[in-house]
This record gives C-alpha cells, sequence and structure tokens, in this order.
C-alpha cells in the first residue's frame, strides 16, 4: 500500500513539474455530478479518488474554447493550459500530462480534451483512471488508434469496447504517452474512457458500475460537496484514516490533545470571488464525536507546525471559517500567495497534521 501509494505521488509531481467552445457533457448521467459517476466505478479496494474539473478550470480562465482541434499547435496550447496545470491552480488528478507535448500526436488527444477526469487509487491494484471527453470529441477516431496499434479488442455485453496490449517497450504507442492505456474501456456512449495498467482494473470497475450496494453515508455527503470544488481528493472508509494515523502518533509524542476518528476525508478547493478557497472536510460516525473534535483540529490548523519544515501552518493556509454540521466538520482556508498546489502538496506528503487520525 505504501509502495503503490509513494508511486502514485511521485507519478503526479513529476507530471506537475514536467508540464513546465467548452462542451456540454453527455447527457446520459446528468442526475449525478460528476465525481459521483466517477464513484460509481470505485471497487471496494479503493482508498481514495483524485478529481480534477477541467471543463470548469478552463471556463473560469478563459481558456474554455481550447483542445487539441481547435488549437492544433501542441506549443500553444501548451502554454495557454500551463496557467491551470501549473501556475494558478492545483489539479489533484492529471493524467498523461507528464507526456503532454506528444499525447495527442500518439493518441489524438490530451487534456485539453477533457471535461473532467478521476484517478482511483487501489489499495491491491494499480489505480483506475476515469477519463471524460468533451461532447464533440470524436470516439470512433480514437478506437481507430487502437486498432491501428494492433490492440486486442473485445466488445463487452453493454457494448462498451476494451482494448488490451502486452507490455511492449518497443511499441510505436507507448514512448509518446502512458502504460495505463494498454488495459482501455472505450464507452463511446458516455464519451468515456476507464484505462489502467493493471490486468484486473477493468472487470473490478465495471464489476462496481453494475454494484447497485449505496455507499455508506459519509461518502455520500462529502462527495456533493467536493463535486462543487474545482479539484480535490476524497479519501474513503476504512482507508481515509488508516492513511493518516501516523500523523496521530506524532502528534500524542508532542503532547498534543489525542484526536479522534473520522469515517470519510474530503480535501479541495474552488475559486471564489477570483481567489482560491480550500476545503477540508471530515464526516464521522456520530455528531458528538465531530463537535469534540474539531477544535482540536481547529487549533492544530491555525497553531501547529509544519511535520515537514517545522514552521507553522499559518505559513501555508490561514483558516477562514469552521463549522460543525451534524456528523460533518469543515474548515475553509486561503493560501499564502493565493496558490492552491500548497493544500495539494501538503496532502500528498502527509504534511496535514489538522487530518491526523485517533485509534
Amino acid at each position: 500500500m505504501i509502495i503503490r501509494l509513494s508511486n502514485w505521488v511521485l507519478s503526479l509531481l513529476l507530471a506537475l513539474s514536467v508540464f513546465a467552445a467548452a462542451s456540454p457533457q453527455p447527457a446520459a448521467a446528468a442526475s449525478k455530478t460528476a465525481l459521483e459517476q466517477a464513484l460509481d466505478y470505485a471497487p471496494p479496494a479503493t482508498t481514495e479518488i483524485a478529481f480534477t474539473d477541467w471543463q470548469r478550470l478552463k471556463a473560469i480562465e478563459g481558456i474554455a474554447a481550447v483542445n487539441s482541434v481547435s488549437m492544433p499547435d501542441v506549443r500553444e496550447r501548451i502554454r495557454k493550459m500551463l496557467v491551470i496545470t501549473q501556475e494558478r491552480h492545483a489539479p489533484m488528478a492529471g493524467f498523461g500530462l507528464a507526456k503532454f507535448a506528444t499525447f495527442a500526436k500518439t493518441w489524438g488527444w490530451d487534456t485539453s480534451d477533457l471535461a473532467w477526469e478521476a484517478m482511483l487509487n487501489l489499495d491491491d491494484e494499480a489505480p483506475l483512471y476515469i477519463l471524460q471527453f468533451r461532447a464533440n470529441f470524436d470516439m470512433s477516431a480514437l478506437a481507430e488508434r487502437y486498432r491501428a496499434y494492433q490492440f486486442n479488442e473485445r466488445v463487452l455485453d453493454n457494448g462498451i469496447t476494451v482494448f488490451t496490449s502486452t507490455v511492449n517497450i518497443k511499441a510505436a504507442w507507448i514512448s509518446g504517452s502512458e502504460l495505463a492505456l494498454r488495459n482501455s474501456a472505450l464507452d463511446v456512449k458516455q464519451h468515456r474512457l476507464i484505462v489502467t495498467s493493471g490486468d484486473a482494473g477493468i472487470a473490478a470497475a465495471f464489476a462496481a458500475l453494475n454494484d447497485k450496494t449505496a455507499r455508506p453515508g459519509s461518502v455520500q455527503r462529502l462527495a456533493k460537496m467536493l463535486a462543487r470544488q474545482a479539484s480535490g481528493i476524497l479519501a474513503l472508509p476504512p482507508h481515509a484514516c488508516e492513511r493518516q494515523r501516523a500523523l496521530n502518533k506524532l502528534l500524542k509524542s508532542s503532547k498534543a490533545p489525542a484526536l479522534g476518528a473520522y469515517e470519510t476525508l474530503a480535501i479541495g478547493y474552488d475559486i471564489v470571488n477570483g481567489q482560491p478557497l480550500g476545503l477540508i472536510a471530515m464526516e464521522y460516525a456520530d455528531p458528538a464525536t465531530a463537535k469534540t473534535d474539531a477544535p482540536i483540529r481547529l487549533n492544530i490548523a491555525k497553531t501547529g507546525l509544519s511535520l515537514a519544515t517545522n514552521r507553522p501552518y499559518s505559513d501555508l493556509i490561514t483558516v477562514k471559517s469552521s463549522r460543525v454540521t451534524g456528523t460533518a466538520f469543515m474548515m475553509t482556508v486561503h493560501f499564502r500567495e493565493g496558490q492552491p498546489r500548497l493544500l495539494r502538496d501538503m496532502m500528498l506528503r502527509f504534511d496535514v497534521a489538522f487530518a491526523g487520525c485517533g485509534e
């Protein structure tokens, strides 16, 4: 688990460092938010979901019309997209960003063609990526790319086409793209692509999609809350608390008050009145624990020290508001110099003592 998570963190940070007319989504699942649609694919082993609403970020920055067709010059496209991939924003999910310069040449699309995406980190398998394309993207042309690269092809009972390929470092598609594309499920009707480098991932995703068992209430509530953010991470039970328990041990050693245990954790941000506003929210099993825990976590966020730098968290974030609502505790924060990547990077390196978890 720790090794796989570390690989994911390194891949995301590498992608973000290397990567130096908005179209409505298909109407099929309009009753659900994009994040809730992504959550439908989450197998039981899913530990967290990283989510980016590319359509929203592009609209905020006035580049909604930018995609690989409207702006075929990749250098110009990179320049336009930098504002949302690196300069002013902090996408928590960014499949293919490390290969942006060559991705469209290899596959006929890149991040600029996505409406949203989600990365499902799994405890026992390689990550799953759910990629939602703009509504007017030519999905049939994408299918032809797989055929041209001689992928194996099969059609599922639900009409979705699955393309698979063995790992061959000499394959024409490898150098200009991502290994996860070796297992791809193409949903033409939904304009959606599900990919993973793990051989069992596609089957697990569709098994989850067909499982009508309701998600825990804590997950449903925070998923709705996080869906209103431009980008974020939703950590799921029972893994959410397990990830952060090491932080609680560090806090105990510093004689800080003991923290309670939550079920689900959400961290994200949106743009409010032209400025990024961060969200940190936790769902507990009962209102009493949420009420007891809230002032302890709030005090850590305001006066605690970074586990990475030993400097005050207040040098990085400033708490704007906090409240307890039922079983949920939430804080909103402003970022130093308006940079939401500060919160993202704190989360990825486990430098969030205010999200530590008790026994």
